[in-house]
């Protein structure tokens, strides 16, 4: 039996829900499904765990690698997967049903399209809830096919899976930085698709944490490159909704600009020059903001409405 879809799933520490995550994924109801489990350099008990469900499920390949990075770790099990296409599946994260890889699947395969996605879930305190809000919605309404232009968000890429060979031919990949990787893998695989078809069925649930609560300068370095790459596509293929909301969620105020500041006023020249050109790329003022926050949040809005005007005056040229 060919495989249909290859799992990926990047392990570091996580002994304490990869069990859960391990029997949603190995229960689906599709069949030709392969689980790639790339061990992170693990120092906890969780390559135990791996191993006893590689030597009790055929499906389970275990890899082990020196500890570089989700984002590495996921590249590595593209590689060695076999799948027609491939999901993505974080070690404390796990599928809501039996049924949402066959639901995708049968979507792509119906409606030929590169990728297929459905609606989130935020697992928060042991509860869940669909993963919506009044700014930010991860659920989908009705099935449809949609283009990236009419969807433009950059987030939560776990709930869609991925034609392998779209990945491999268009050597799409998850960018070497320890945070942010996911978004620009995420808004390339999707324009790369150019179509992808979507189901308001619940198919995937993140447990929502703490655990990134504070970076390191490190990890705040990559993430502003994150940024940095993704506002350049936003802004090369006239995604204005798309820029608007990493703009606001990178120079507004709020947790992230909170720490990015604070590595700026601690000294830390990388920030400060990666920070420095995600505000040209928006046409923000970073002095304004380094001497009066509350004021710059206000010029900040000033600056997106006049780049979103002059953004719908040139995509109509």
């Amino acid at each position: 039996m060919s495989t249909t879809i290859s799992i990926i799933m990047p392990v570091y520490n996580a002994e304490h829900h990869l069990a859960k995550a391990l029997k949603s994924a190995l229960g689906q109801t599709l069949h030709g499904v392969e689980m790639i489990c790339v061990d992170d350099g693990s120092t906890d008990g969780s390559y135990s765990i791996l191993a006893h469900y590689e030597e009790i499920d055929s499906r389970v390949r275990v890899i082990r690698q020196k500890n570089c990075g989700a984002g590495s770790a996921r590249n590595r099990g593209v590689l060695e997967a076999s799948g027609e296409y491939v999901a993505f599946l974080d070690a404390d994260d796990y599928y809501p049903s039996e049924d949402c890889l066959e639901i995708l699947y049968d979507l792509a395969k119906t409606h030929g399209t590169n990728a297929a996605g459905g609606s989130l879930v935020f697992l928060h305190k042991g509860k869940p809830r669909p993963a919506k809000n009044n700014h930010e919605d991860y659920t989908f309404a009705k099935e449809t096919v949609l283009h990236f232009v009419d969807f433009q968000q950059a987030y939560y890429y776990q709930r869609f899976i991925f034609s392998r060979s779209m990945l491999l031919e268009s050597k799409i990949q998850f960018p070497d930085y320890r945070r942010f990787q996911d978004v620009v893998f995420f808004v390339n695989a999707l324009l790369t698709a150019q179509t992808f078809v979507v189901t308001p069925k619940p198919v995937y649930v993140y447990r929502m944490s703490t655990k990134y609560a504070s970076l390191s300068e490190a990890q705040i370095n990559d993430m502003l490159q994150g940024y940095i790459d993704t506002l350049k596509i936003a802004g090369d293929n006239k995604l204005i909704d798309l820029f608007s909301f990493l703009s606001n969620r990178i120079c507004g105020p709020n947790r992230i600009q909170k720490m990015v500041l604070e590595s700026i006023r601690s000294g830390n020249r990388i920030t400060q020059e990666r920070y420095n050109e995600i505000c040209d790329l928006v046409g923000y003022d970073f002095n304004a903001l380094m001497t009066d926050e509350e004021q710059s949040s206000g010029k900040l809005r000033v600056t997106l409405q006049r780049w979103r005007k002059k953004m719908k005056k040139d995509a109509f040229k």
